[in-house]
């Protein structure tokens, strides 16, 4: 009788030491469930803050490679101190100058080469008799940090009367799209956005029946740069090419819409 009341109890100390052991797991494990959950909320709200800082939204803000959202970072920063002159683009800030506003070396170079780039570009263009739309930075950054607004461009498939599409690229590649544009549509719009460049340029193109048409425009970080190239035809059942390209190594994308 004596030994099976000792077997008993050190089953009742076995079960209870088991019951304490779930409890204490069940307490750590609800633990890391509220630290993750608590980690993703704080990485939410970081990933919004800085998208909206930067000026696109928290999806293409996931998208961005680190590496490339530094660049940004950097390029809106020194948005404040390109001045157009001309034609010619200059950054008004010097290296040392820059590192105090928080742009470091490397990527204050990696900038300047891809302003002297777009000169470059703008002045070949131009030379070839391109309609080049030059965009003035420092008054895009002036109105960008008076409304901190992020714009985006809202498509509605209208019951099928709206024809629109988007193209991304991923450096200076072009990409392209196509569609059937109907009798009532003239041109396309283009809504060009690019990835880290400080003064991207934006080629859009149309072609239909053996006719290219083309826009040449920079554009910014700040904003949603329009181009506007026209059809050389539609309706009948033609098929037409939409093409967009960007200096931006790092590549760019924009939504078209015919109208």
């Amino acid at each position: 009788m004596a030994s099976l009341l000792i077997k008993l109890e050190g089953n009742m100390k076995k079960e209870c030491c088991l019951l304490i052991m779930t409890f204490v797991l069940g307490l750590f494990s609800c633990s890391q469930d509220d630290s993750i959950n608590e980690y993703d909320s704080n990485s939410m709200i970081k990933n919004e803050t800085e998208a909206y800082q930067m000026g696109i939204t928290v999806e293409e803000f996931e998208k961005i490679p680190i590496p490339i959202r530094e660049k940004r970072k950097a390029a809106m920063l020194l948005s404040e101190y390109v001045s157009l002159s001309g034609t010619i683009y200059s950054l008004d800030i010097n290296k040392d100058d820059a590192i105090k506003i928080g742009v470091d070396t490397l990527l204050y170079e990696d900038i300047l080469k891809d302003i002297e780039e777009t000169n470059q570009i703008v002045n070949q263009s131009l030379q070839e008799g391109v309609d080049v739309e030059l965009a003035d930075v420092k008054n895009e950054y002036r109105k960008y940090k008076e409304s901190l607004a992020i714009s985006k461009q809202m498509r509605s498939g209208n019951n099928g009367a709206d024809q629109y599409g988007s193209i991304s690229t991923n450096g200076t590649e072009t990409g392209e799209d196509y569609f059937y544009p109907t009798i009532t549509k003239s041109s396309v719009k283009f809504y060009c956005r690019t990835a880290a460049a400080i003064i991207p340029v934006y080629t859009c193109k149309t072609y239909v029946m053996g006719t290219w048409n083309a826009k040449t425009k920079t554009g910014s970080l700040l904003t949603t740069t329009e181009v506007t190239v026209p059809l050389a035809a539609s309706g009948s059942g033609l098929c037409a090419t939409v093409a967009f390209a960007t200096t931006d190594s790092n590549g760019g994308y924009c939504n078209w819409q015919a109208i």
